[in-house]
């Protein structure tokens, strides 16, 4: 009587339902693994919700781009207008603005706070330190495991094999 058998309305509720279903798969799946710890560095932490939120704008981006939406009088991207017809009369619905530019927006809104932290935060100088001691660990066992076979190298074939490795890092480097 009252629009319960609307097909929006039905989809609507199709829509809840299948939410309800994916939250409680989700909640299933958190318990099965141990529930919702994990340890992470509260930096890593940071830095893969700012690469989320990134990757989340660049997929949304991809979708606005398959829309076909209008623009409406202010510019912005729109549903368009439309007139549902009810069984006491049409009513008119005016251009909104879709809800994939709203995600869209919240989104690139929630990278840039993401990015801002991250550099307060240091991230990105606790990377470089990170990839410095790398590079150092692995030189200091490229020279033990050169200084393990030195005998069996004279000195001209040492100099050549470090030249050869300094030119190949230094191309990994660039």
């Amino acid at each position: 009587m009252h629009g319960a058998g609307a097909k929006q309305v039905k989809a609507a509720a199709a829509r809840r339902v299948a939410r309800d279903q994916a939250i409680a798969a989700a909640t299933t799946e958190m318990a099965r693994l141990g529930g919702a710890y994990i340890e992470i560095d509260p930096l890593e932490g940071l830095l893969s919700l700012y690469q989320e939120a990134e990757w989340n704008v660049a997929v949304l981006r991809v979708a606005i781009s398959e829309l076909r939406p209008e623009v409406n009088h202010d510019d912005a991207i729109a549903l368009p207008e439309q007139v549902i017809e009810f069984e006491k009369g049409g009513t008119h619905v005016p251009a909104q603005q879709h809800v994939l530019v709203a995600m869209y927006n919240a989104e690139r809104d929630r990278a840039a706070k993401y990015a801002k932290l991250c550099l307060d935060a240091g991230v990105e100088e606790r990377r470089v330190k990170v990839a410095e001691g790398d590079a150092h660990r692995l030189g200091r066992a490229f020279a033990g495991a050169l200084d393990d076979v030195a005998e069996l190298l004279n000195d001209e074939a040492r100099a050549a094999l470090r030249q050869a490795l300094g030119v190949r890092l230094r191309e990994l480097a660039a």
